[in-house]
């Protein structure tokens, strides 16, 4: 096993299972919290984004989920390059594409609610969304607009050099409507004030 990569909620672990390279997602215990709420919530996090990734994969690529344990993932390993890793290189040419998935997504009921460019893998031609455990089934139009505040945001502030490039083009894939334009506006406007 490998560690690739270690966030405030997980660790993601590199393996072998059935000679296929996998990932093994562990939520991190909290040592602040009561051990049995934090066991719970772990679990329920974990069951959540397992039902979330399965469910996505109707509408847009997903890693495959292999195993389940209690506060475990075990998916498919992804090879490809960061979509943060094209921006900051320049190329924004697959900025439609995601907007065209975003919006699969949403049409599916589902939000995303991480929207960031680290959560997004090019391999080959497909685009795979990663880490849902933020995730949530929503039909509401201020959910969906949350989720495209929240990649505006995360462009305006990670990939400021490209942004004025990847919004427009995002918007023109999404097929974003003047109801979805609105609440956005209203969203950023609401959150000035706070």
């Amino acid at each position: 096993m490998k560690l690739i990569y270690r966030g405030a909620e997980a660790e993601l672990w590199q393996e072998k299972y059935l000679d296929m390279p996998v990932v093994r997602k562990k939520r991190i215990e909290k040592p602040y919290k009561q051990p049995l709420l934090d066991q719970r919530l772990r679990t329920s996090r974990t069951r959540n984004e397992a039902k979330l990734l399965s469910t996505a994969r109707k509408a847009v690529n997903t890693p495959h989920v292999y195993d389940i344990e209690e506060t475990e993932l075990l998916i498919e390993y992804i090879e490809g390059t960061r979509v943060k890793e094209l921006f900051y290189q320049g190329k924004t040419e697959i900025a439609e594409k995601i907007g065209k998935e975003i919006r699969k997504l949403h049409e599916l009921g589902l939000v995303h609610n991480d929207l960031t460019t680290s959560n997004m893998i090019l391999s080959g031609k497909k685009l795979f969304f990663i880490d849902f455990g933020l995730g949530k089934k929503s039909e509401e139009l201020e959910d969906r607009a949350t989720d495209l505040v929240v990649f505006k945001k995360m462009l305006s502030s990670t990939h400021y050099d490209v942004f004025e490039k990847v919004w427009p083009r995002f918007l023109s894939g999404y097929k974003a409507n003047n109801k979805i334009l609105a609440k956005i506006n209203d969203i950023e406007k609401r959150a000035r004030y706070l």
